[in-house]
Protein backbone atom coordinates (compact mmCIF):
# COMPACT_ATOMS: atom_id res chain seq x y z
CA UNK A 1 0.00 0.00 0.00
CA UNK A 2 1.10 3.55 -1.09
CA UNK A 3 1.83 6.23 1.31
CA UNK A 4 -0.57 9.07 1.24
CA UNK A 5 1.96 11.58 0.63
CA UNK A 6 3.74 9.64 -2.44
CA UNK A 7 0.16 10.62 -4.54
CA UNK A 8 -0.07 13.98 -4.41
CA UNK A 9 2.17 14.33 -7.52
CA UNK A 10 -0.30 12.57 -9.59
CA UNK A 11 -3.33 13.43 -7.17
CA UNK A 12 -2.71 17.03 -8.01
CA UNK A 13 -1.81 16.20 -11.53
CA UNK A 14 -4.91 14.20 -12.64
CA UNK A 15 -7.36 17.24 -10.79
CA UNK A 16 -5.54 19.84 -12.70
CA UNK A 17 -5.45 17.70 -15.91
CA UNK A 18 -9.27 16.49 -15.76
CA UNK A 19 -10.54 20.40 -14.66
CA UNK A 20 -8.03 22.25 -17.46
CA UNK A 21 -8.72 19.95 -20.05
CA UNK A 22 -12.26 20.73 -20.45
CA UNK A 23 -11.67 24.36 -20.98
CA UNK A 24 -8.66 23.73 -22.97
CA UNK A 25 -9.49 20.58 -25.14
CA UNK A 26 -11.93 23.16 -27.49
CA UNK A 27 -9.04 25.30 -28.44
CA UNK A 28 -6.17 22.70 -27.91
CA UNK A 29 -7.55 19.66 -29.10
CA UNK A 30 -4.15 18.39 -29.19
CA UNK A 31 -2.65 19.57 -25.91
CA UNK A 32 -0.44 16.80 -24.16
CA UNK A 33 -0.12 16.65 -20.44
CA UNK A 34 2.62 14.95 -18.72
CA UNK A 35 4.16 14.64 -15.05
CA UNK A 36 7.66 13.19 -16.68
CA UNK A 37 10.18 15.06 -17.70
CA UNK A 38 10.99 13.30 -20.65
CA UNK A 39 8.38 10.41 -21.72
CA UNK A 40 8.27 11.74 -25.62
CA UNK A 41 10.61 11.36 -28.27
CA UNK A 42 9.62 13.95 -30.32
CA UNK A 43 7.85 17.48 -29.63
CA UNK A 44 4.06 17.07 -28.97
CA UNK A 45 2.61 21.44 -28.43
CA UNK A 46 1.11 22.19 -26.67
CA UNK A 47 2.23 20.73 -23.85
CA UNK A 48 1.79 20.90 -20.29
CA UNK A 49 4.06 19.49 -17.89
CA UNK A 50 3.17 19.35 -14.03
CA UNK A 51 5.61 18.03 -11.35
CA UNK A 52 6.16 18.30 -7.68
CA UNK A 53 9.41 20.09 -6.54
CA UNK A 54 10.97 21.55 -3.32
CA UNK A 55 8.66 20.19 -0.96
CA UNK A 56 8.94 19.38 2.33
CA UNK A 57 7.02 17.73 6.03
CA UNK A 58 5.35 19.88 8.43
CA UNK A 59 3.53 19.26 11.50
CA UNK A 60 5.76 16.03 13.21
CA UNK A 61 5.11 14.40 16.20
CA UNK A 62 6.58 13.48 19.05
CA UNK A 63 7.13 9.71 18.01
CA UNK A 64 7.98 11.13 14.35
CA UNK A 65 6.35 7.95 13.01
CA UNK A 66 4.51 9.07 10.06
CA UNK A 67 4.04 12.12 8.02
CA UNK A 68 1.34 14.39 8.63
CA UNK A 69 1.87 16.98 6.37
CA UNK A 70 3.74 18.25 3.48
CA UNK A 71 4.34 21.80 2.09
CA UNK A 72 3.66 20.99 -1.31
CA UNK A 73 5.31 23.12 -4.12
CA UNK A 74 3.91 22.37 -7.70
CA UNK A 75 5.84 23.68 -10.33
CA UNK A 76 3.27 23.95 -14.04
CA UNK A 77 5.08 24.69 -17.05
CA UNK A 78 3.18 25.33 -20.81
CA UNK A 79 4.81 24.94 -24.11
CA UNK A 80 3.60 26.27 -27.06
CA UNK A 81 4.98 26.66 -30.86
CA UNK A 82 2.92 29.05 -31.84
CA UNK A 83 2.70 32.48 -30.19
CA UNK A 84 2.56 33.91 -25.91
CA UNK A 85 -0.55 34.71 -26.35
CA UNK A 86 -1.34 30.78 -26.68
CA UNK A 87 1.22 29.76 -23.38
CA UNK A 88 -0.64 33.29 -21.63
CA UNK A 89 -4.40 31.43 -22.16
CA UNK A 90 -3.63 28.07 -21.09
CA UNK A 91 -1.15 29.32 -18.00
CA UNK A 92 -4.28 31.52 -17.01
CA UNK A 93 -6.37 27.89 -16.89
CA UNK A 94 -4.08 26.44 -14.74
CA UNK A 95 -3.60 29.07 -12.28
CA UNK A 96 -6.74 29.34 -11.86
CA UNK A 97 -7.39 25.45 -11.42
CA UNK A 98 -4.67 25.69 -8.80
CA UNK A 99 -6.43 28.75 -7.23
CA UNK A 100 -9.34 25.98 -7.01
CA UNK A 101 -7.41 23.19 -5.57
CA UNK A 102 -6.45 26.37 -2.46
CA UNK A 103 -2.62 26.62 -4.09
CA UNK A 104 -1.14 29.59 -3.46
CA UNK A 105 0.40 31.07 -6.78
CA UNK A 106 4.11 31.89 -5.46
CA UNK A 107 5.05 34.62 -8.71
CA UNK A 108 2.63 34.85 -11.50
CA UNK A 109 3.82 32.89 -14.76
CA UNK A 110 7.09 33.64 -16.39
CA UNK A 111 7.61 33.44 -19.95
CA UNK A 112 10.93 32.51 -21.93
CA UNK A 113 11.22 31.68 -25.64
CA UNK A 114 14.12 30.11 -27.89
CA UNK A 115 12.13 31.70 -30.92
CA UNK A 116 10.25 28.88 -31.75
CA UNK A 117 8.80 27.89 -28.53
CA UNK A 118 7.01 29.53 -25.99
CA UNK A 119 7.27 28.43 -22.33
CA UNK A 120 5.24 29.70 -19.14
CA UNK A 121 6.18 28.90 -15.89
CA UNK A 122 4.45 28.99 -12.32
CA UNK A 123 4.61 27.54 -8.81
CA UNK A 124 2.00 27.02 -6.10
CA UNK A 125 2.56 26.17 -3.02
CA UNK A 126 -0.05 24.51 -0.27
CA UNK A 127 -0.07 22.92 3.01
CA UNK A 128 -1.24 19.55 2.31
CA UNK A 129 -2.09 17.41 5.82
CA UNK A 130 -2.56 13.87 6.15
CA UNK A 131 -6.17 13.56 6.26
CA UNK A 132 -7.02 16.35 3.59
CA UNK A 133 -9.44 15.02 0.92
CA UNK A 134 -8.28 18.11 -2.05
CA UNK A 135 -10.00 16.02 -5.01
CA UNK A 136 -12.73 17.23 -2.58
CA UNK A 137 -12.60 21.05 -3.66
CA UNK A 138 -14.75 22.69 -6.01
Amino acid sequence: MSEWWADIESLVFNIVKTRANKVLKTKYPKIFWTSQIQTITESQFPCVYIHMIDSYEIGEDLERLTINGVNVTMQVEAYVNTDQVDANSIMAELVAQLKRLRFNISGLPTYTSNGNVFRGVVRARRIIAAQDNIDQAP
